[in-house]
């Protein structure tokens, strides 16, 4: 089978560096646990609880995210994987509710 080449970028195209952010939940979101939890919780609610709800339109859960952000949740020593804690979104809405708390905390 041949090899495939490996990608070389252009040495003209600048390095892309890391989006800083003021919290970083990398570890969090990428633990096995966390996606574990998630895909659970999607499996029971299958349609967006966010703002598609109140509109009444049934989109799919795309994704599963904390109704608080998460370092609110940690700091006050409650269980981040709780399903009390969590609630099912489209990614439109979860983008929206994300770029609301970035803006907030800035």
């Amino acid at each position: 089978m041949p090899k495939q080449s490996k990608k070389l970028r252009p040495n003209w195209v600048p390095k892309r560096e890391k989006h800083q952010r003021l919290v970083d939940n990398y570890d969090f979101y990428n633990s096995s646990k966390w996606r574990r939890t998630s895909l659970a919780y999607r499996s029971v609610n299958k349609t967006c609880e966010l703002e598609c709800k109140d509109l009444g339109i049934v989109g799919p859960a795309d994704v599963c995210d904390h109704k608080e952000q998460l370092q609110i949740i940690l700091e006050q020593g409650r269980d981040p994987y709780d399903w009390n804690e969590l609630q099912s979104g489209c990614k439109k809405c979860h983008a929206k509710k994300s770029g609301e708390e970035s803006a907030r905390s800035k």
